[in-house]
């Protein structure tokens, strides 16, 4: 194995590895709804430990609306911090972006609808990456916590 993973972080042999993947790390996949016209949060998921904090963690969602222009976007904090994502497609597209996190962070996933009286759908929202080490020992180097809703 090379230290650390290519496209990932290391503490060197022996230690923790953490390398950007589409592997779940952790998720909230129900489904969450919302007619707001304004941005309102429908997802987070809190970092509760993650070894060499901070680290870029690449985080996933699906969206779509029923006939309006729907928008995402991801939040560390409760602040606007990823790309805004809009469409108007009215079954699932997914969306993956790479930021840091630190231990702590929120990671959150605001959504609006753009006309009243029409709702956007979100589901799948995930924190993907890789910890190739032993199971019983990767919850030592990144755990963390469905905490809204």
């Amino acid at each position: 194995m090379v230290y650390p993973p290519q496209g990932g972080y290391g503490t060197g042999p022996g230690g923790y590895y953490y390398a950007l993947s589409n592997d779940v790390l952790q998720s909230h996949d129900a489904e969450a709804t919302t007619q707001n016209t304004l941005y309102i949060k429908l997802k987070e998921i809190t970092v509760q430990k993650l070894e060499n904090s901070p680290k870029t963690l690449r985080i996933y969602f699906e969206i779509h609306g029923n006939a309006s222009t729907w928008y995402g976007k991801i939040y560390k904090n409760g602040a606007a911090y990823g790309t805004e994502r809009s469409g108007t497609s009215q079954t699932y597209v997914s969306y993956s972006e790479d930021l840091s996190f630190a231990v702590g962070d929120q990671i959150q996933l605001y959504v609006r609808q753009n006309t009243p009286g029409y709702t956007a759908y979100v589901r799948n929202f995930r924190v993907l990456g890789s910890l190739p080490i032993a199971p019983l020992i990767a919850s030592e180097a990144f755990t963390a916590a469905n905490t809204y809703p």
